[in-house]
């Protein structure tokens, strides 16, 4: 029979416990927007720089920064702050392709992949290529240009630097068509895959409750390639 000593005894760690966790929940919420006003933001070359990193060493080219990508991204990333959302399509069913349309970029490919609640370029980048749909999209052989935005913010219960990082493969122009040898029009159907329940690990990265923020990602891509065959 278990003492009673014994049972006062898990009582009391675990009221100590409680009472721990509650302090420091608090103290990390407080002290957040400190933290994120003394901190600069990351630059948009380090993320483009580690994307490149990341696919030279597995033998794909760097990708070019667009001007007008990092434009679509600033208006993207403005609409989510403004309209408190975190998805690749904004609650009144923007989806991720206006932002580049409207600044006139024609694509055959395009791509995008969000993160809220890294610190560093580095981090943001290396959870990115830890999760495979975003994967596929840091290492899509079809890209040739990205655009990048990056923000402190504050959606609902994420917090951090936000990035929404867009890639991009322009149309090839009347010029570049009629030079190439005529072939028949082809559509090729976006491919659908079926993903395996998210292990631990990821589910963490996917969504997690950090001390100082919460770690978000997403992506989404595009293929447009059947228009311009």
């Amino acid at each position: 029979m278990r003492s009673p000593w014994k049972n006062n005894k898990f009582l009391f760690y675990n009221l100590i416990a409680l009472v721990f966790i509650k302090a420091v929940f608090s103290y990390s919420g407080l002290q957040f927007a400190n933290l994120m006003d003394g901190l600069a933001a990351f630059a948009k070359e380090d993320v483009i720089m580690q994307t490149n990193v990341l696919r030279q060493t597995l033998g794909l080219g760097g990708l070019k920064e667009s001007t007008v990508l990092d434009i679509a991204a600033a208006q993207k990333l403005q609409d989510m702050l403004q309209n408190q959302y975190f998805a690749h399509t904004s609650p009144a069913g923007v989806s991720p392709w206006h932002w580049i349309e409207v600044n006139q970029y024609k694509y055959a490919y395009a791509g995008e992949n969000l993160a809220i609640g890294f610190l560093t370029a580095k981090d943001t980048v290396d959870a990115w290529a830890d999760s495979p749909s975003h994967r596929a999209n840091l290492l899509n052989p079809n890209f040739r240009e990205i655009g990048i935005a990056v923000a402190p913010a504050k959606i609902q219960d994420s917090q951090g630097f936000l990035v929404v990082q867009l890639f991009g493969t322009p149309r090839p122009t009347a010029t570049a068509i009629a030079s190439q040898p005529k072939q028949a029009a082809q559509i090729i159907p976006s491919p659908i895959t079926q993903t395996a329940a998210p292990t631990i690990a990821q589910a963490v990265i996917q969504h997690c409750f950090h001390i100082v923020c919460s770690i978000r990602i997403l992506n989404f891509s595009r293929d447009r390639s059947f228009l311009w065959s």
